[in-house]
């Protein structure tokens, strides 16, 4: 499969949280935890795991709760998140707005690619 670009953002890991985190988040209520995000990740579905696999990311790797929780102190550095302790998270305005450019992205590369195996 070709590896498609990132859109917005230039780290996978940080679209994956994004993907992750998009059913616990929306415009008014912005709080999550990191359970919420592993359990994401443990029970990830096909859709999850195609678009993992077209960023060129590892299905299965040794330490994901690693990677999730060192990925989202990089996204709590870029103001994209805050912690309130006790694995308890904040979207933050910046950080719905990325996340909405993110899931922009992927919607207008899906009717890309539907528009283009049509015109086949």
């Amino acid at each position: 499969m070709a590896r498609i670009h990132l859109g917005p953002l230039r780290s996978n890991w940080e679209t994956a949280i994004f993907f992750l985190m998009k059913p616990h988040v929306g415009e008014k209520h912005r709080k999550f935890s990191l359970s919420d995000i592993i359990r994401g990740w443990e029970s990830r579905d096909k859709g999850f795991l195609l678009m993992l696999n077209s960023l060129g990311h590892k299905e299965k790797l040794k330490a994901p709760e690693a990677e999730i929780r060192g990925t989202m102190q990089k996204m709590r550095d870029k103001k994209w998140l805050e912690f309130y302790g006790r694995g308890t998270y904040r979207l933050t305005d910046e950080g719905y707005s990325m996340l909405l450019k993110v899931f922009e992205y992927f919607e207008n590369l899906s009717k890309e690619a539907v528009s283009a195996g049509a015109d086949q």
